[in-house]
């Protein structure tokens, strides 16, 4: 059974990109434009991982983390933030809002891969 990967990102060229990346990968994907909108999907369809960017409006991945890390039924998904060049990671924030890592953009697909099975990796054996 794939897993499930939940992207919240406002690019659609990032949203391609994660889907490529992960084409050949056993994960399924699923892609929202706003913070908003995975936020809902979650409460529906719970991912077993959370890639979200911090500079989208309508729920910014910060919002996003705070949603899946003050849930007790949601807590254990990973959420990775998304942080560009035009968009740095507020460190504090993140922390203050429960993450559990950063990918900086452009990034490279196979880190990106490694990163996202290492986390669901660390999950898995909580």
């Amino acid at each position: 059974m794939p897993y499930k990967l939940l992207l919240a990102d406002d690019s659609i060229t990032v949203q391609r990109v994660i889907e490529l990346t992960f084409s050949r990968e056993d994960v399924e994907i699923t892609s929202v434009s706003d913070g908003e909108t995975a936020i809902a999907r979650m409460a529906v369809d719970p991912p077993d991982i959370v890639l979200s960017d911090v500079g989208m409006q309508h729920g910014s991945g910060y919002d996003v983390a705070a949603f899946v890390k003050g849930r007790q039924d949601l807590k254990h998904i990973p959420v990775l933030l998304l942080a560009g060049a035009f968009e740095p990671l507020d460190t504090e924030r993140a922390e203050r809002v429960g993450y559990d890592g950063v990918l900086v953009k452009p990034f490279e697909p196979q880190q990106v891969i490694a990163r996202v099975l290492e986390s669901l990796r660390l999950a898995a054996e909580r």
